[in-house]
């Protein structure tokens, strides 16, 4: 009988310990990798995340203050993505998002003075929790993350400006690598 329940205990360890899982911890494109670190698990499913950029070059970059769960084409933005897959069959989730805008377009000289300096191989750390994040966590299910980072657009001239100026900033797409969690009920 001891060892009925010894095994029982194991396997609910296991199972445990399971419930989170991450490939290699961050991605690089370009001049830039992006880190996505859960936080705050509750019956195994984050209730936050840190996102994490880090230059990867060696030189300085300069990085526009990406809004956090809205599209922002002045500045960038960071998102992120979930695929939830429910223990109910049928359960098709929901979902939940926003947009920014600005009126008057200031200078990209002067944009660029605001933005954050990352020096070779320095990092820089947003966090959020999953209210602003728009994702919920009721359901049992497995639940896969990942965040997306699209750079600030930019016209041409613009870019031309910052080249001239000697200026480097992100300008590719970014993933994650994606961490799944499963919440049992």
């Amino acid at each position: 009988m001891k060892r009925t329940i010894f095994a029982g205990m194991l396997m609910g360890l296991s199972l445990t310990i399971v419930g989170f899982s991450q490939t290699p911890p961050a991605v690089k494109t370009g001049n830039m990798e992006l880190l996505l670190q859960p936080e705050d698990l509750r019956n195994g499913v984050p209730q936050a995340f840190t996102f994490v950029f880090t230059n990867t070059t060696d030189h300085d970059l300069h990085v526009p203050m990406p809004a956090i769960a809205c599209d922002d084409s002045y500045f960038g933005a960071v998102q992120l993505e979930l695929r939830f897959v429910s223990l109910k069959p049928g359960y098709l989730g929901d979902g939940n998002g926003c947009s920014l805008g600005y009126g008057g377009m200031q200078d990209i000289l002067d944009r660029a003075k605001t933005w954050k300096v990352l020096h070779a191989g320095e990092s820089l750390s947003l966090h959020a929790k999953k209210k602003k994040l728009l994702y919920t966590t009721k359901l049992a299910g497995t639940y896969e993350f990942w965040a997306e980072y699209t750079p600030a657009e930019l016209s041409p001239t613009d870019k031309q400006k910052l080249k001239e100026a000697g200026i480097e900033y992100p300008q590719q797409k970014l993933s994650s690598t994606r961490l799944t969690f499963k919440k049992m009920p």
